[in-house]
C-alpha cells in the first residue's frame, strides 16, 4: 500500500477520532455548516460542465479518473476503522479521504477545492451525524431541504 502524504494522514487521523454521534438539536451555527458545505460544492460546480449531482457526490465522477488499488484498499481499511455507523457520515468520510487523495496526486479541480469537505468535517466532530429524510436533510432534528439547495443556499454561509 502507498504511503499517505502528511495532509492525507492528518484527515484520517481526524476522521478516526470522530466519536458516534452525540449532538441532540441543531442550532444556526450547524446550519451555517452545511450551508457553507453546499456553497462550497455550487463553487466546484461552476468548474464542471453540466453538474449533474446534487451537493452530495462521488469524487471519482467529477474528478474522472479511479484511484489505483492501494487507495482503494486504504478506504476500505479506514471504513473499517471509523466509529460512526451512520451511512451518510461514513459515506462524506471516505469521499473526504478520496478527495484528499486526489488532490494529492495532483487532480486540479481537488486542489482548488481542497477544503469542501471541511464544513461537514466539523459537523461530525461536534458530534452530529445526518440522515436523508423525504427529501430533507436532517440534522440535529432541523430539517434543510435538499430539491431547492442550488437556490436556497447560492449565498455564502454568514
Amino acid at each position: 500500500m502507498k504511503m499517505l502524504d502528511s495532509t492525507t494522514q492528518k484527515l484520517l487521523d481526524r476522521m478516526l477520532s470522530m466519536s458516534a454521534a452525540e449532538g441532540e438539536s441543531a442550532s444556526v451555527d450547524e446550519i451555517r455548516l452545511v450551508r457553507k458545505y453546499f456553497w462550497n460544492v455550487l463553487s466546484l460546480s461552476e468548474s464542471v460542465d453540466d453538474w449533474p449531482h446534487g451537493p452530495f457526490f462521488n469524487p471519482e465522477n467529477v474528478v474522472g479518473k479511479k484511484l489505483d488499488d492501494s487507495h482503494v484498499a486504504a478506504i476500505v481499511d479506514f471504513l473499517s476503522k471509523l466509529r460512526s455507523e451512520n451511512s451518510y457520515v461514513r459515506r462524506i468520510c471516505a469521499d473526504a479521504l478520496k478527495w484528499s487523495l486526489y488532490a494529492n496526486e495532483g487532480a486540479q479541480l481537488a486542489i482548488e477545492h481542497v477544503s469542501i469537505y471541511e464544513p461537514l468535517l466539523s459537523l461530525f466532530e461536534r458530534g452530529f451525524d445526518m440522515r436523508i429524510h423525504h427529501g430533507e436533510l436532517i440534522v440535529g432534528g432541523l430539517a434543510v431541504p435538499l430539491a431547492t439547495w442550488r437556490d436556497k443556499y447560492s449565498t455564502p454561509a454568514a
